[in-house]
């Protein structure tokens, strides 16, 4: 026993602890940069012909028009990228309950957003009449943000039940 009733017990292990990197980890990392990535990437793309002219369109995630498409945009997920990745630079050095409770909460909150606009955007593009030779579809952009939001969930649910 120590002199200093201030100091800490010997046998408590200490929060922090030099960087590791685990897949979970890892999967979170690039959940997030993918999240980023997806979020100003293309969410519909239109292309089509008038005469002999063709032509290619896209309407990205953070585009002002997907904000009046449907009620929300990319900068919503953006967001929630940023937030992971910040996390899961923290859980390198840090393995807090505290840290794997938000982390997944925020996981959630990016994949609910994520349904939510993949959903309004099929909705809206199925209501769309096209010209023969005219295809209006979801484009990369949004896929990538749908898969890497259920990507982080899954993972950051892992992480926080086999803690």
């Amino acid at each position: 026993m120590s002199a200093n009733p201030y100091a800490p017990p010997a046998f408590s292990k200490p929060k922090t602890s030099p960087a590791t990197v685990n897949v979970g980890v890892l999967l979170v990392i690039i959940s997030g940069i993918a999240l980023m990535f997806g979020s100003v990437g293309s969410w519909v793309k239109v292309t089509g012909s008038v005469g002999i002219a063709a032509f290619h369109l896209s309407i990205n995630g953070t585009d002002p028009g997907i904000s009046t498409l449907i009620s929300v945009n990319g900068y919503i997920t953006f967001i929630g990228g940023i937030v992971l990745l910040v996390f899961a630079g923290l859980a390198l050095t840090n393995d807090d309950l505290l840290l794997a409770i938000l982390t997944a909460l925020v996981a959630a909150a990016t994949a609910v957003f994520a349904i939510y606009d993949m959903f309004r955007i099929v909705q809206k593009i199925s209501n769309v009449t096209t010209s023969p030779g005219s295809n209006i579809s979801v484009g990369w952009g949004l896929i990538c943000v749908l898969s890497a939001a259920v990507l982080a969930l899954i993972v950051s649910l892992v992480r926080l039940v086999s803690r």
